[in-house]
């Protein structure tokens, strides 16, 4: 074992006495110091045990007790009957570190007069004060620059309902949203070829996991998800059907436990996904793999194309008029103008399926007018047909050979994909989303059991009225846009509200999306009013001007998220707010009340869960706040395989494979061509790629983890988990490090021109040369200089709008401390 891997010197045997022995100093209040005048508060308390659950739902929604003593949890074991048998792991049991460090926010704070932003100078203020300057500035904000001069930006991960009162007050008070973009290329591409799943349930083309539904598959294939390190539970479903039998393969360039674990690992060129996912569907249409049926029955497989427009062929380009079909949500009528198929040597509307008719699959057609047509089909086999499992493979950096048996693996079902969030991180990652849905509908892996792509984005039932109680909304801003937004004063070609005053939930912003020097510069300090409400001192909250102390999720009662598993689930308050931390509902709330909209805001917590629970789809399944306390969790919707009832929610209702109008996921000034994107492609990262002016001046391709001690940047302050990791480190490959004479263990500075960051230097042979890849959610005083989050571009492609981590590329260099 070298330093670096375990640089506390910490044994496992040594860990777990370690953690007992701290365990057992919550219990008698020894590390409560902050909290309470000692042990003598509470030792003699009797300990009450309260349900509770971990703080995110994308990971497992994980079910545990508090156990209770002296108004404080000190102590949190698994609940023995929980749903699907989830546990907490080390994320979970250490949040009562959070709860209780020394770095949990305690008061209301403001900014020394006279001091600059970062430079850590506070003083204490009351609520009241801290209200009153918010309410202050706001008002005045609104009278001189419009309401959307205020801008909001939540935090990402979260599945809570009472986080959701931010965003009633964004909407109520008609603020800027500031969207994160951050890992929504992925779900944006699938979203085109499936279906949004907002637009309805049950949408996303994957089953259930929580199942057991991967033992159901014959393969799983594994795109770059280490869930091993970042999420423990959902590995070990996939551990418990690889047990049963189900062969699991890994496409990953390094050499991670997932990997180790496999069948067999296929280590492609980092960016190259959907050039990969291309190179099979060439082999699988070559080799007649493809599921016809499927295509004909649920995907625009038969659908005609125009070459002239690159458009559906509609009836109405045969004379047919458009005909009412209901309204939309304005009250205009929806005009139904069906696509052609060809049938019988003629275009007819494809409703004619649902009478027996039989179209062609494939054909070049020329309509009664002269237009050339195509069925959508014929579309994607030429375009396919560039994609040679030759060219591929070099761009994959993979053999024809295994091209060729990933093609056979995937057509070979029931397949459920699996996919880590890595692989969409580049200016081409929205291909990777169409490539993934294509693969299946090219191969009908949907609709069945153990056939899917098991993802966490589908979005529950609650009462969306209960965030549009005045109708009015807010006007969502990309924090990649706003930076041009701020400078320019425009948006989409149009003059719009300087942004005076930003409020940040969480520690998304700063710290935790790209480009953090240019947030700095460009972002944060061309803004009159910064306020953060978090639990800590993190990089946003340090950048602040005012930062308010939120509750934790022990400290309230909540309901939670499960998608993976279609649940809401209940959460009890375990114990009092510590200090004068208040919940967010209370907080924005108060603050919505002193600018005059308290008609909107009235109550707290208990009132916000009520609203959002008060939805006829819940009510039916007699989903109230009293059912779920008693029963602890409950589906809003009925376990099924996902699509099986061959509806999508599409423009069509079908697999649209060929996308023939491109939706923004949020507005963008960029106009981007359509036909870019209307079939998955395969395009250069713009830096993290051989000829780029970034990898020419630097050598080296910079990615993130996420590590098991923390959920992106939540959890980088229990001190449990910084026994296993005291500081950032960053792993390489033994040949760049010879190169640069870099020892295990070194202080390593990782520079390019937009920051650097220093860390300790982790050599392993299983990491691909040429690549650094380090654990993400470290905050600025942890790091010796520097920071991660400086050295990647805010470069974004304009349909996703997505932020490109790993299409960074850095140099590295043994620290010299002092050095410039």
């Amino acid at each position: 074992m070298t330093k670096t891997d375990n640089p506390s010197g910490i044994t496992r045997r040594h860990f777990l006495a370690t953690t007992a022995l701290a365990g057992a100093a919550v219990a008698t209040g020894a590390t409560l110091a902050p909290l309470a005048e000692g042990p003598e508060a509470f030792a003699a308390e009797t300990e009450t045990i309260n349900p509770a659950r971990c703080y995110t739902g994308g990971c497992y929604s994980c079910e545990y007790d508090a156990h209770i003593r002296g108004g404080h949890v000190v102590n949190i074991t698994p609940t023995k009957d929980a749903l699907f048998g989830r546990r907490p792991c080390l994320r979970g049991y250490a949040q009562i570190q959070r709860m209780y460090s020394e770095g949990r926010l305690k008061y209301p704070l403001k900014r020394k007069e006279g001091t600059a932003r970062g430079a850590g100078e506070w003083e204490r203020i009351t609520w009241d004060e801290a209200i009153s300057t918010i309410a202050a500035h706001w008002t005045e904000d609104r009278a001189t620059y419009g309401s959307y001069s205020i801008a909001f930006a939540g935090a990402s991960g979260c599945a809570r309902f009472s986080c959701l009162a931010g965003t009633r007050m964004a909407m109520v008070m008609q603020m800027t949203s500031v969207d994160l973009s951050v890992d929504w290329a992925l779900y944006q591409g699938l979203h085109w070829v499936y279906g949004d799943p907002s637009a309805g349930i049950m949408t996303r083309p994957g089953n259930e996991p929580a199942d057991l539904d991967f033992v159901n598959a014959k393969t799983i294939m594994n795109w770059g998800d280490n869930r091993s390190e970042a999420q423990a539970q959902r590995w070990r479903l996939m551990i418990e059907a690889h047990r049963q039998g189900t062969k699991l393969v890994t496409i990953d360039p390094n050499f991670t436990l997932a990997a180790q674990r496999s069948d067999k690992w296929y280590a492609n060129r980092p960016g190259t996904d959907s050039a990969l996912m291309l190179g099979m569907m060439n082999v699988i249409v070559n080799e007649g793999l493809q599921d016809t049926a499927y295509l004909m029955s649920d995907t625009i497989a038969p659908y005609l194309v125009r070459s002239d427009t690159g458009m559906l062929l509609r009836m109405s380009d045969l004379g047919v008029e458009p005909v009412a079909a209901g309204y939309d949500m304005y009250g205009q009528p929806i005009m139904q103008d069906n696509p052609a198929i060809w049938v019988d040597g003629a275009a007819v509307d494809c409703s004619a399926m649902l009478t027996g008719a039989v179209p062609e699959m494939e054909g070049t057609f020329t309509t009664p007018d002269g237009v050339e047509v195509k069925t959508a089909y014929t579309k994607l086999v030429e375009h396919l047909a560039q994609y040679t499992p030759e060219r591929v493979s070099a761009i994959c950096e993979l053999s024809v050979e295994d091209i060729r048996e990933l093609a056979h693996l995937a057509a070979d079902g029931p397949v459920t994909h699996i996919m880590g969030l890595g692989n969409q991180a580049y200016n081409n990652g929205i291909h990777v989303g169409t490539g993934i849905g294509t693969l299946m509908a090219l191969t009908g892996m949907v609709g069945k059991p153990g056939a899917g792509f098991e993802q966490t984005t589908e979005g529950p039932i609650y009462n969306q009225l209960w965030i549009l109680p005045t109708f009015t909304f807010s006007n969502s801003i990309s924090a990649l846009q706003l930076p041009h937004v701020i400078e320019t004063g425009t948006f989409m070609g149009n003059p719009y509200s300087p942004i005076r005053s930003l409020l940040i939930r969480g520690s998304g912003i700063v710290g935790g999306g790209v480009n953090m020097n240019k947030v700095l510069s460009d972002v944060i300090n061309k803004i009159d009013l910064v306020i953060t409400i978090d639990v800590c001192m993190g990089d946003s909250a340090r950048n602040s001007d005012i930062v308010l102390p939120a509750a934790m999720h022990l400290e309230i009662e909540d309901i939670y998220i499960a998608p993976l598993t279609c649940h809401l689930q209940y959460a009890d308050k375990s114990v009092d707010p510590a200090f004068e931390a208040k919940p967010d509902a209370e907080i924005t709330n108060a603050i919505a009340t002193a600018c005059g909209f308290g008609d909107f805001f009235q109550g707290g917590n208990r009132e916000a869960l009520e609203g959002l629970l008060a939805d006829p789809r819940l009510q039916m399944r007699g989903i109230t706040i009293d059912a779920l306390k008693k029963n602890r969790y409950m589906r809003y919707q009925d376990e099924a395989i996902a699509c099986a009832d061959h509806v999508y929610a599409t423009p069509t209702g079908k697999v649209e494979f060929y996308v023939e109008n491109p939706s923004f996921r949020i507005y963008d000034n960029q106009i981007p061509d359509p036909d870019r994107v209307r079939m998955t492609s395969w395009e250069e990262p713009l830096e993290a790629w051989p000829g780029t002016a970034a990898a020419s001046k630097y050598p080296l391709q910079l990615m993130s983890e996420r590590a098991r001690f923390r959920w992106h940047s939540l959890g980088w302050d229990s001190d449990w988990s910084r026994e296993i990791m005291p500081e950032p480190t960053v792993r390489m490959n033994p040949d760049d490090a010879a190169a640069r004479g870099i020892k295990d263990g070194d202080y390593v500075e990782i520079y390019n021109d937009r920051g650097h960051a220093v860390a300790l230097a982790n050599i392993c042979a299983g990491m691909r040369p040429g690549v650094l890849i380090y654990p993400k959610g470290w905050q600025t005083p942890q790091y010796k200089a520097g920071n991660f989050s400086e050295l990647s571009h805010s470069e974004y492609e304009a349909y996703a709008v997505n932020s490109s981590f790993f299409d960074t590329q850095v140099e590295m260099r043994v620290w010299n401390e002092g050095r410039n």
